[in-house]
């Protein structure tokens, strides 16, 4: 089961604790109500948005529509359109057919939209306020569990402030124009990260290492290995805990799968060996970077873009030589 199709249930719960009735009598605005679940169910979720919206259209007091069509939106990740069409949702609670089931509805909307919008504070006073209006068989449901665990945390953190200090590397780091994407080995004395050429789209990246001396100061960075960079750009990447295995990402190379592959490379006898593309149960024909590594878990995550808005987490199992890629959700729904 696709996760997000896993949250469209978790949400949907809230909905479906009890026998479904409506704010509303219209049967053609039910009707096209109905067809939108059925749409939903079938994950066609643009099309079930258009009906629910014809629904509200047909019937401006139609609480259920104004929900539903919002979760969707916050699936898809488009969490502006979702929030102006809750407001206005809400905004109808004060009509005669309103019922605390519909404010409890509404409620469970903005405490997830509200954490997805990163809103820390208005999510757990929409929850707390909202809280009270759940019955008892939906507060021993797993999903108002979870919930009410974040909850329970964001209550106990959102009055931490803390103060972090930021501090800049000392020379001989950070010498170049760009420098990013920093790794530290597991024993923290050895540091890699991509050095770009420029500021411009062509000029190249590579990846560079220094390492702790005696006095606790780096040394002069220099590239990783020859047999790592390449006349194209090297990245991004992560290095096992005992530093003998490297994933990191490649672009536009003569073996590549797609724009951005991952490869991996073996380090014997103190010399990092020839790398090899991670082939295609890894890469894809798209925009496969950014891989980490698990210290001392065979799992590597990594993320894979297809054009816009189509990012995604990939993980994979590492056994020998051999990787099994799974999916996980997609960035915009974690």
């Amino acid at each position: 089961m696709r996760p997000v199709f896993l949250f469209l249930i978790v949400f949907f719960v809230v909905l479906q604790t009890e026998a479904q009735t409506y704010s509303i009598v219209d049967s053609r605005a039910i009707k096209l109500f109905q067809e939108g679940e059925d749409l939903t169910l079938s994950r066609q979720y643009d099309q079930a948005i258009e009906k629910y919206q014809a629904a509200i259209a047909r019937e401006g007091s139609f609480l259920e529509a104004y929900v539903k069509a919002s979760q969707l939106m916050i699936t898809q990740g488009k969490l502006k359109e979702a929030e102006e069409i809750a407001l206005t949702g809400k905004g109808k609670l004060s009509g005669k057919n309103a019922t605390a089931k519909h404010v409890a509805d509404f409620g469970w909307l903005f405490s997830n939209l509200y954490l997805k919008q990163g809103k820390f504070t208005e999510a757990y006073r929409q929850f707390q306020e909202v809280d009270p209006l759940f019955d008892a068989a939906f507060k021993k449901s797993m999903y108002y569990n979870e919930m009410k665990v974040q909850m329970d945390f964001l209550g106990q953190e959102l009055g931490d402030v803390r103060s972090i200090a930021k501090e800049k590397l000392e020379s001989p780091l950070n010498e170049f124009q760009l420098q990013y994407f920093p790794v530290l080995t597991a024993d923290g004395e050895q540091i890699l990260f991509t050095k770009r050429d420029g500021t411009g789209n062509f000029d190249k990246e590579d990846i560079f290492t220094a390492y702790l001396d005696e006095n606790g100061n780096w040394t002069k960075p220099q590239s990783l290995a020859q047999t790592i960079n390449s006349p194209f750009n090297e990245g991004t990447c992560s290095v096992t805990a005992d530093g003998k295995i490297l994933i990191y990402t490649s672009c536009d190379a003569p073996d590549s799968q797609g724009s951005c592959d991952l490869y991996i490379a073996y380090k014997m006898n103190g010399d990092w060996q020839r790398p090899t593309n991670m082939g295609t149960r890894v890469n894809s024909r798209s925009w496969d970077s950014q891989p980490h590594s698990r210290q001392m878990v065979g799992f590597c995550f990594f993320l894979q873009i297809e054009g816009v808005d189509m990012e995604e987490m990939i993980f994979g199992t590492l056994s020998g030589k051999m990787t099994d890629r799974g999916q996980m959700p997609k960035i915009s729904e974690v």
